[in-house]
C-alpha cells in the first residue's frame, strides 16, 4: 500500500472498524491484513478486481472495497449474496469514503463487485480502494 494512504485517517478508520465488529463479538486480538487496489480502464476497455465472481475472501470479517477515489468510471457496483450466490439482498455503488464491512468466512454472505467502465473512454478512469481482512484469534 502506498505510504501516504497510511496516515491519521486510516488509523480511525480501523479504530472504528474494530469497535463495529466489537459490538457483535468480544475478542482480544485479531490479525489486520491491509491491502490497496487500484483498477485502471486502458484504452477505454473495463476492468475489474473480481474476475472470480460472487466469492468469499476466507477471513472472518472484511472491509471488501474502502473507496479512496473514483474517476470517470460507472459500474463497480458491490453486491452481496446470499450462499447460493444468486439471491441478492445488497447492492451499491460505494462513493469515496464509503466500505462495506461483513463477515466474510462461514457465513452465509457471499459478495462480489462489477466491472468498471470509462465514462469518457479519451480521459483516464481508475478506482482506488483499500481493502481490510480480519481474521479473530
Amino acid at each position: 500500500m502506498p505510504n501516504e494512504l497510511f496516515d491519521d485517517n486510516l488509523v480511525e478508520i480501523i479504530k472504528f472498524v474494530f469497535l463495529e465488529i466489537k459490538k457483535f463479538l468480544d475478542f482480544s486480538e485479531a490479525h489486520l491484513i491491509i491491502h490497496h487496489t487500484l483498477i485502471e480502464c486502458i484504452n477505454g476497455e473495463s476492468a475489474t478486481n473480481s474476475p472470480e465472481g460472487s466469492h468469499q475472501d476466507g477471513m472472518d470479517y472484511i472491509v471488501s472495497a474502502f473507496v479512496v477515489e473514483s474517476q470517470n468510471i460507472c459500474g463497480a457496483k458491490s453486491i452481496l449474496y446470499l450462499e447460493d450466490k444468486k439471491t441478492k439482498i445488497f447492492q451499491t455503488t460505494l462513493k469515496e469514503g464509503q466500505g462495506i464491512l461483513q463477515a466474510d468466512k462461514d457465513s452465509f454472505l457471499w459478495h462480489k463487485v462489477t466491472d468498471i467502465q470509462p465514462i469518457h473512454s479519451d480521459l483516464p478512469a481508475f478506482r482506488s480502494s483499500i481493502g481490510f481482512d480480519i481474521e479473530i484469534i
